[in-house]
């Protein structure tokens, strides 16, 4: 073989192996991003779903802490529920953890204990903050929303 013709071979390796991994880090680089993206609107999700509980709880509260209701106090509790609610069942990237945790049951089940003034709501939805921050802090796995893909 040539001497130019090794010098062409290695210049194209040289050439070849620089598009190469400039290809490979962009790649990386969007994979990366997009994961980040996701984590993101996870956590943001999560955190709209735990103002809109704790704001319902209070409004709940704050309407039954006097013993006797209202026709306007009942206005106010079906539109704290109502809050609540929509947004349990609007989430899309923390979906499957909050059918996992049951998260609309408990709600119903706390908002019930609230409006009948019974001491057992307080501690039932200290414990369902705890559980959906152990949740937004988890790393997702292979079985959450977050990484089913979209099958063609």
């Amino acid at each position: 073989m040539q001497q130019s013709t090794i010098t062409l071979i290695v210049a194209g390796m040289g050439i070849g192996g620089t598009l190469g991994s400039g290809l490979v880090a962009q790649w990386m680089t969007r994979n990366s991003q997009q994961k980040q993206w996701l984590l993101n609107n996870r956590k943001e999700e999560f955190r709209e779903l735990m103002t809109a509980l704790a704001r319902s709880y209070s409004a709940i509260q704050r309407v039954t802490v006097f013993g006797k209701l209202a026709e306007e106090d009942g206005v106010a509790i079906q539109t704290a529920e109502s809050d609540a609610m929509t947004t349990i069942r609007d989430r899309i990237y923390t979906s499957f953890e909050v059918q996992e945790l049951k998260i609309e049951s408990r709600w119903s089940n706390i908002a019930m204990l609230l409006i009948r003034l019974n001491r057992d709501a307080h501690g039932k939805f200290n414990e369902l903050m705890i559980d959906l921050t152990i949740a937004a802090l988890k790393n997702p796995d292979e079985r959450s929303t977050f990484s089913l893909k979209r099958k063609r």
